[in-house]
């Protein structure tokens, strides 16, 4: 396994040297032997020092053990590890940027404002602020690699000489790693914007070998920390020291994980002898010979907390205090309790007499495994047996081998068949051709796109090792077979990246790979024409028509019964109206997609067509039935797979014909967006054959399909779909449209949830037991409520906490108790989920199915368990071979097992790896309450650096900024043609060549200025063409760049520099300060004109030839691009006016609209306003072409044409919006979060005292029974009927006691009760009064965006010499530009609707201009 967590500047190194620190002094001298030796001295105690490797250590001089002083330098402070100098500009060292941080700037920002500040402007103070992205510098990053855990045991039962193979395996596979990330992601970036990728010298990494986990378990790995700092190794210029290329480097990583696992594997057999096999239930290649017993055994132990809680628990203490903080006070005391010290010094021969006793215990025998697998006793005859059925099969089929054949052989020959799926897959991964087969197989089935590294990944993992050959002869076998297939398009592979459109000269391509620098090493996207094939197949369906529609009358009936709204109405004519073979219906959660799909049910039963309905999941089917049924109406319902298995081999029992589609079937497919495209065309293809209706019920943007997906999103953009907006679920009549907005993406909306307190940011410890305090409060007071997290191991830890909660209240029993899958038990009372689905364990008319959620009734002595469906509240008895294997609790749950799904309150556990997709469906499942409990900080996952607490709103910030959708092959490939000569591409690499062209022009400046040692010494720095770029937009807001570079170079000395074009930039930011756009200058023809007009006059070289190519793409793009807009007619083309028949008039409109497409398709605009709001000032070169659309389009300032209008309309639209604002009423936004709080808290207090007085009520009754069993019997005499008669005195004091305790409780709770009824008459009053200023603001918009825009326009006119323009306008255009940067903004990227018509055309031009095209790339 391989993971990758970054390291920041500072302090951030220590968390390495602190594990090693516990342990250095204990350390014999080794020698010069390397740190190999060291695990074979078992008197040695700690970890080992780490070991410097890479090829950016040689450059850097270093070798042998790493020193904590060396660490500091390099990795905290950016220096040489022995000179001690800067590497390269300094790393800035940011202090984190808490929930306190931000409210803190959010206070000093509002005070700064004017009195006068509009509401858009305060509420931009805290978007800039709550939802900045943290910032933080890179110092290195910690590639932590550890082999299969079988290898780990190896080492750990070996004697010496098998630790010393088994460590050497272990290193030759960090090096083999290092390799990898060497060649394909040892990057820096250069230029504005980085946009050249340059080769480097190779990486420094230290290496720091570990021998346990946390827990103290076997398990070899690494920690492979690689410095951030690189040296460039570029022909033009001395070597410079820069940043490592993230992107690249996490790209690499993906093929160096199956690198490592491959060089371990090869060595460990070379040195003794051990073959691999992968395990039955998980597909990971173990050393053949290991027990899964002692696979698990030394794994990570979740039973030793509960274990802990359980030794800890005094079930007879009566319950006086909060039952959920108790518990959860336990549960952090248990758990530091079994926490073992990480730091602990403990000598191998001490952890190996351990980890000896440890198995004897468990009567694991793992050391006897270690010499069964070292000799003979381990080792089976697959290999044997596979090449004699490749041999046999190859002789029957000399044209070629597939694996049907290989089965068919394998039966010839007698294997068992319980042995097929072992020996064939050994026989295909000693066969290249089909190994190769089989990884494009698999890759087509997870994805429906994939580059170079994943293929990679995916032979590694199929292609067997080369017995005799070298780690790296190896590796290179695999990288080499990738290459032929890309090259030739083996098996079936397709490449969709388009050919290369500049012919780059030599001294602008990369050595290592021999491609342009101004283009990403192995950026390339491919494909299987499987998958291509797949969705050609649903596509040219839903093209078709032939299908039978539902009656007019059958439409008429089911709207005027189910009483649909016209919404509703024109979906359902849409669905089933006509005879298309395919239609869809989008709808977001809450809209209503479910009830529309009962009515497609009641047209098709009323106008006599046969109705399926098909979903991913066995449960989500019988949710879908219950949620259609109707008197006289069930529709029938199963999941996908079982129906696809069906139609080659229907269940025991069944008719064949009861599993096929029925002439003119419908087929509704719910959660459309979660099927893959495989699913979906073998579908079309069986609907076919009876002329069927496929209608798909979806939402693209929530969780997507498990393999090749985004066809459902690609429908939607071809007009197949229809769409629901009118959202239906949610009490709070705001939630509505703020979901909405949370699923595009628009990062405004977070302030609409803050602000009702429905973000909790803290430590993931922290978090979990508030969620759980709020769940206990909800049980007890009944309500439907669920928790959901990312994982299932976090899902069952919670579980395990919440059930120990619902113990002690009183509302499950502690036993008898059953073992679940999950390592958790349940008894009666509690609620568990099947994982499962099983036909033989029969539930009324149905069977137990995948995530249904049952109450236990009774648990047996034999271990079956009386279970009640908390859906249909049928009953049945689960046997205990099935819960072992397919139950879990259902406290909390993944949120992949719940769409669909609705609540009363849902409280979900978010982190930076949770999607804008599943935070989407997180906080859509409850009706009244959604809740995010959001870790802002966090222990270290095992073996990772610890990260800076950040801020609860700017991690949902940052889950919507990357947020990127679900692509179909054939919806990349036509984006891909679309984008080939798109100026977002290829503008900044014009303006780097451009800055490069621009050199010697400026050297002589510089010259001029300095004199020749500073020019010489700035020819050679790889930042002066960003220098040169930043001059050159100064130069566009009025400054003259000679000038400007005096004043930064003159006044201070400047030899002494490092990089001396960082610092004229810094100097030249300090000297200009607040840099604004001219519109006097934006205008002028120098910057108006097209690329090719642009360019540097005198052109030479390389450069000069690539200037040329890529301003001539522009210019092309430009112009192709308003051809197709005259032909259009898009949206924003009508700002335009109508496009003149005459050849001058089309002409002149051709010319308006390049002005406006240059803008838009620079800056990737893709609304219908032909130029969106106005930038910022301070982005000179996009504000000069947004300038220069608007001139053209007419539009004077933000709105309006109000350049030409005279000074009176401007006063009338300025009196306008200040009568509107005066009439604004009440604004009361700021005082909903605290008023939500309050609530929250006092509901949460409420909550706390149910469950208390439940557990009391338990007791007390649990304390009356045994008093009843306490009288004394009639035989009774003396002393023995004195102890009776006092204990029951003390039994009845108890219940006296208990008595007292509930009727105290029920009196705080029905106070409490006032108290929140009052308090919620507070919300309920706030948000009515928000409603209405919601409600005035929307109405007054326009006319205050007018005002206001006249009066930055009037702030124009009346700028006088004695104020520069940008002081003038500042503070009107400040409150134009609050209103737009407030607007709701969707992040979510649309098909455009004329996405194949672009990508075809692009495609003509292309191939019409290139002729031929440059092959792909292949290392």
């Amino acid at each position: 396994m391989l993971s990758v967590t970054r390291i920041s500047p500072g302090d951030g190194y220590r968390y390495v040297m602190e594990q090693v620190a516990a342990g250095r002094h204990d350390l014999r001298p080794l020698g010069d032997g390397g740190p190999t030796p060291y695990y074979v001295n078992d008197t040695a105690r700690g970890e080992s020092p780490g070991w410097w490797a890479g090829d950016g250590a040689a450059v850097l001089g270093v070798s042998g053990w790493v020193n904590e002083r060396q660490m500091r330098y390099l990795i905290g402070q950016g220096r040489h590890p022995i000179a001690g100098y800067r590497l390269g500009q300094k790393w800035r060292i940011y202090a984190p940027m808490t929930d306190e941080y931000r409210e803190e700037a959010v206070r000093r920002a509002l005070a700064h404002l004017p009195a006068d500040a509009t509401v858009e402007q305060r509420d931009k103070v805290w978007h800039d602020i709550m939802n900045a992205p943290e910032r933080r510098a890179v110092s290195a990053y910690d590639v932590t690699v550890s082999p299969v855990k079988s290898v780990s045991l190896l080492w750990a039962f070996g004697d010496d000489a098998v630790k010393q193979d088994v460590m050497a395996a272990h290193h030759a596979g960090v090096r083999s790693l290092l390799d990898h990330l060497q060649r394909h992601g040892a990057f820096a970036r250069a230029g504005a914007g980085g946009v050249r990728q340059l080769d480097t010298a190779g990486l420094a990494a230290l290496v720091f070998d570990h021998r346990m986990s946390r827990e103290r378990d076997p398990q070899l790995h690494s920690h492979v920390v690689v410095s951030s700092k690189v040296q460039t190794v570029t022909a033009d210029g001395d070597p410079q020291w820069l940043a490592l290329d993230g992107k690249a480097f996490y790209r690499a990583t993906v093929g160096a994980r199956v690198a490592y696992e491959r060089a371990v594997e090869v060595e460990l057999h070379r040195r003794l002898g051990v073959t691999f096999g992968a395990r039955d239930d998980s597909g990971i290649r173990e050393i053949a010979g290991f027990s899964d017993a002692s696979l698990r055994h030394y794994g990570k132990r979740r039973g030793a907390i509960t274990e802990e809680m359980n030794r800890r628990t005094d079930r007879q203490a009566p319950a006086t205090r909060s039952v959920a903080a108790q518990w959860r006070r336990r549960a952090q005391d248990a758990t530091l309790r079994t926490r073992r010290p990480h730091k602990g010094a403990e000598s191998t021969q001490q952890a190996v007499q351990r980890w000896h006793a440890e198995d004897r215990a468990a009567r694991l025998d793992t050391a006897g495994q270690v010499r069964g697998v070292l000799t003979d006793a381990a080792r089976d005859d697959t290999a044997v047996t596979a090449r004699r059925i490749l041999r046999r099969a190859s002789r029957l089929h000399p044209d070629g081998v597939d694996e049907a054949a290989l089965r068919a052989v394998a039966a010839q020959l007698g294997v068992p068949a319980t042995d097929h799926d072992r020996v064939i897959d050994a026989a295909v991964r000693a066969d290249v051709r089909l190994a190769l087969a089989r990884a494009l197989r698999n890759l087509g089935r997870e994805r429906a796109v994939f580059g170079r590294e994943h293929l990679e990944l995916a032979i590694g993992r199929v292609l067997d090792i080369t017995p005799g050959h070298s780690p790296e002869a190896d590796w290179q076998r695999v990288q080499t077979l990738a290459g032929r297939a890309i090259a030739d398009g083996l098996g079936g592979l397709r490449v969709l990246t388009p050919p290369a459109l500049v012919q780059w000269g030599p001294s602008l391509l990369r050595g290592s790979d021999r491609h342009s620098e101004y283009t990403r090493h192995r950026d390339l996207q491919m494909t299987t024409h499987t998958v291509l094939a797949a969705e050609k197949e649903v596509l040219t369906y839903a093209g078709r028509r032939g299908a039978i529609p539902a009656s007019a009358a059958a439409i008429t009936s089911a709207t005027a019964a189910l009483r649909l709204s016209p919404e509703k109405e024109a979906a359902l004519r849409w669905l089933v109206g006509d005879d298309r073979r395919v239609t869809g219906v989008v709808g977001p959660a809450g809209t209503g997609k479910t009830y529309l799909q009962r009515a497609v049910v009641t047209a098709a039963r009323d106008s006599g067509v046969p109705v399926l309905g098909l979903t991913v999941g066995q449960s989500a089917a019988q949710l879908l039935a219950d949620a259609t049924a109707a008197p006289g109406q069930v529709l029938r319902t199963e999941n996908i797979a079982r129906w696809l298995h069906a139609q080659h081999r229907p269940p025991p029992g069944a008719n064949a014909t009861d599993w096929q589609f029925r002439p003119g079937q419908w087929l509704i497919i719910d959660e459309a967006s979660q099927v893959s495209s495989h699913d979906l065309a073998r579908l079309v293809t069986h609907l076919d054959k009876v002329n069927g209706k496929l209608i798909l019920v979806g939402d693209p943007e929530q969780i997507s399909a498990i393999g090749p997906g985004g066809l459902f999103r690609y429908l939607d953009s071809l007009g197949t779909t229809t769409h629901l907006t009118a959202v239906h679920r949610f009490t709070q009549p705001w939630e509505g449209a703020a979901s909405l907005r949370l699923r595009g993406g628009d990062l405004t909306v977070l302030a609409e949830y803050d602000r009702r307190g429905r973000f909790i940011g803290g430590h993931r410890a922290q978090l979990v037991g508030q969620m759980l305090d709020r769940w206990a409060g909800d049980m007890a007071s009944g309500l439907p409520s669920m928790m959901l997290v990312e994982t299932g191991d976090e899902a069952a830890d919670i579980a395990r906490r919440a059930r120990g909660i619902l113990i002690h209240a009183g509302l499950v029993r502690a036993g008898p108790a059953v073992r679940l899958r999950d390592g958790n038990h349940a008894s009666v009372g509690d609620i568990i989920v099947t994982r499962r689905n099983d036909r033989r364990i029969a539930v009324g008319g149905t069977f137990v199915a995948n995530r249904d959620r049952w109450r236990v009734n009774a648990v047996t002595r034999s271990g079956q368990v009386q279970v009640t469906n908390l859906r249909t509240a049928t009953t049945t008895v689960l046997p205990a071979a099935y819960i072992a294997q397919h139950v879990q609790l259902a406290y909390a749950l993944t949120v992949d097992s719940v769409q669909g799904q609705t609540v009363h309150t849902t409280r979900a556990l978010v982190d930076d790896n949770t999607s804008l997709a599943r935070l989407y469906v997180m906080l859509t499942r409850g009706t009244t309450l959604n809740e995010a409990y959001i870790v802002t900080d966090d222990h270290p996952r095992e073996g990772t650096p610890p990260q800076p607490p950040t801020a609860r709103v700017a991690i949902l910030a940052d889950i919507m900024r990357r947020a990127t959708p679900d692509r179909s092959a054939t919806e990349t490939e036509q984006q891909l043609w679309a984008d080939v000569d798109a100026l977002h591409a290829w503008a900044p690499i014009y303006d780097d060549l451009s800055a490069r062209a621009r050199i010697p022009e400026y050297l002589a400046i510089v010259r001029q200025i300095s004199g020749r040692q500073l020019a010489d010494r700035l020819a050679r720095d790889l930042a002066l063409p960003a220098l040169i770029a930043r001059l050159t937009t100064l130069h566009e807001a009025g400054h003259d760049p000679t000038d400007v570079l005096r004043r930064a170079i003159r006044p201070r000395e400047i030899d002494s520099a490092d990089d001396i074009a960082a610092v004229l930039s810094w100097r030249i930011d300090r000297i200009i300060g607040r840099a604004t756009a001219d519109p006097t200058i934006a205008t002028t023809p120098e910057l108006a004109a097209t690329y090719t007009e642009r360019m540097p006059a005198s052109l030479t070289g390389d450069i000069g030839d690539a200037l040329r190519q890529v301003a001539n793409i522009c210019d092309r793009r430009v112009r192709a691009l308003a051809n197709l807009a005259a032909d259009q007619q898009p949206a924003w083309a009508r700002a335009l006016g109508h496009v003149p028949n005459d050849a001058a008039g089309r002409d002149q409109w051709l010319a308006r609209a390049e002005v406006v497409i240059t803008y838009r398709d620079r800056h990737q605009l893709t609304s219908e306003h032909p130029i969106g709001p106005e930038p910022s000032t301070s982005d000179i070169a996009r504000w000069n072409a947004w300038h220069r659309a608007r001139v053209v389009v007419g539009t004077a300032t933000l709105t309006g044409h109000l350049t030409t209008t005279d000074d009176q309309e401007l006063t009338r639209l300025i009196t306008a919006q200040r009568t509107a604002d005066a009439a604004a009423p009440p604004y009361v936004a700021d005082q909903l979060r605290d008023a939500h709080l309050t609530l929250t808290d006092t509901e949460q207090r409420h909550h706390d005292l149910a469950l208390l007085l439940t557990a009391v009520d338990a007791a007390g009754q649990r304390a009356t029974a045994h008093a009843q069993q306490l009288r004394p019997r009639w035989w009774q005499r003396g002393p023995s009927r004195t102890r009776t008669l006092n204990t029951q005195h003390e039994t009845q004091q108890r219940i006296d006691a208990a008595t007292g305790r509930a009727a105290s409780l029920r009196a705080k709770l029905t106070s409490l009760r006032e108290v929140i009824d009052q308090r919620q008459a507070r919300v309920t009053d706030l948000e009515s009064q928000h409603r209405t200023w919601s409600r005035w603001y929307t109405s007054a918009l326009p006319t205050r965006y007018a005002g206001l825009a006249a009066a930055a326009e009037q702030a124009r006119r009346t700028t006088t010499r004695r104020t520069t323009l940008a002081d003038a306008i500042a503070t009107t255009t400040a409150r134009v530009r609050a209103i737009d940067e407030t607007r709701p903004q969707p992040q979510t990227t649309p098909i455009t609707g004329s996405l194949p018509q672009h990508a075809a055309a692009r495609e003509r031009t292309t191939a019409r201009d290139l002729g031929t095209s440059e092959g792909a790339e292949i290392d």
